[in-house]
């Protein structure tokens, strides 16, 4: 589609849910189109309605289902019973505080999408949480070049780096470990903010029963900012209040790049913002830090 004189693709989510075939996609849907840009994209999203928009909080999630029933599991990363969405506001997402702030009810939530209008869980109903990002980079391949431009590095940093990719996305977190990994750098995986911490605070007590510097462990932490139990902003301000892990540098990538996000980044001492998927930025990030 055409939008401000640029082309814009569109997904048509019947389709990539497997709530329709390919052949089946003619058939009338209201021509309701979702606009976002994340990762520098503009992508659009055919839908066959809006019920509303609701922020909630990554507390409310609940695990995804182990079957998909009426939509493709693979693209679902977290249920919300139904009744959680009632009354919620709509509006501007507001920002998490620093921890230990006096939190305000409506800060940090996140917005969900509804899913099939019958989706159930036993006896409640459920809307499923999507994986818009696994969505577009399948459909429309945005992660083709990532692993040439890192892959590049290969002779231009120290030898033995081990880098703490902290990711919630399956998509995101395969592809970018599988091109660190092809520039040689060693990858040490966490699904979300509080395994990461975990998994950094149990290398700082290795490295200090071994009298060893903390980068003998872990040279860098690459974290996504939404995921659910601990985001990226919360993982970045307890690392840099720690006095052993202050000095690891941490960069924040996100789908959503905007002024408010990179403030906070900073706010919270993050060593550089990266907008998702951007290989280049990303490879000239390492490079001033590995």
């Amino acid at each position: 589609m055409m939008l401000r004189n640029q082309t814009v693709p569109v997904v048509h989510m019947g389709v990539v849910l497997g709530l329709m075939s390919e052949h089946e996609r003619q058939k009338e849907w209201e021509q309701i189109v979702l606009i976002c840009e994340f990762s520098g994209k503009t992508v659009g999203f055919l839908v066959s309605s809006v019920e509303r928009v609701s922020y909630i909080s990554w507390e409310d999630i609940m695990p995804p289902p182990s079957t998909g029933g009426l939509i493709q599991i693979e693209y679902v990363v977290g249920t919300i019973l139904m009744e959680r969405l009632k009354g919620t506001l709509t509006g501007a997402k507001k920002e998490k505080k620093n921890p230990g702030e006096e939190d305000d009810p409506e800060d940090g939530k996140e917005e969900v999408k509804s899913g099939p209008p019958n989706a159930d869980m036993g006896e409640a109903q459920v809307a499923f949480v999507l994986d818009f990002e696994r969505i577009v980079g399948n459909v429309l391949l945005l992660y083709g070049d990532m692993g040439t431009e890192l892959g590049n590095m290969g002779g231009e940093r120290k030898e033995g780096v081990r880098i703490l990719l902290v990711e919630d996305s399956p998509l995101i977190r395969k592809q970018t470990n599988k091109a660190l990994s092809k520039a040689g750098i060693t990858v040490i995986e966490a699904g979300d903010g509080q395994e990461a911490w975990e998994k950094v605070t149990a290398l700082r007590e290795e490295a200090d029963a071994a009298g060893e510097s903390i980068f003998t462990r872990v040279d860098l932490v690459l974290s996504d900012i939404e995921m659910p139990r601990m985001d990226g902003y919360t993982l970045t301000y307890s690392i840099k209040h720690d006095p052993v892990l202050r000095v690891l540098p941490v960069l924040l990538h996100s789908s959503i790049t905007n002024d408010s996000m990179i403030s906070r980044a900073t706010e919270v001492e993050a060593d550089g913002f990266i907008p998702k998927c951007d290989p280049k930025e990303l490879a000239d990030q390492l490079r001033k830090y590995l």
